[in-house]
């Protein structure tokens, strides 16, 4: 069964998910993330949120693009190990995939 999102809930769910990747990426320790993303499995459910938003966007609504390639190459360089290592190769894929620009 497909579940099609209401155009306004899916840009209300873009506008909040790149808006919060900017604030934690403009954060210059891990303490000064936003709540609750001072954990790591926060952040890279958020990245993969993202990741998400790019490949599956709504019919009527484009997908955050303009951001999202700056914003998943920034999560390679997370703090956190487990979200730069677990993130690292999927950004790189995406943002290859997208752009045609290898990084």
């Amino acid at each position: 069964m497909i579940l099609m999102i209401m155009v306004g809930y899916f840009q209300l769910l873009q506008e909040t998910t790149v808006g919060l990747i900017f604030d934690i990426q403009r954060a210059s320790r891990a303490h000064d993330f936003p709540v609750p993303y001072a954990e790591a499995s926060c952040r890279l459910e958020l990245y993969r949120l993202l990741h998400t938003l790019v490949l599956e966007p709504h019919s009527t609504w484009p997908p955050p693009t303009q951001f999202a390639f700056h914003m998943l190459s920034e999560g390679r360089s997370d703090p956190s190990l487990e979200v730069s290592s677990k993130w690292g190769l999927q950004a790189t894929v995406v943002v290859n995939k997208y752009s045609g620009t290898p990084i």
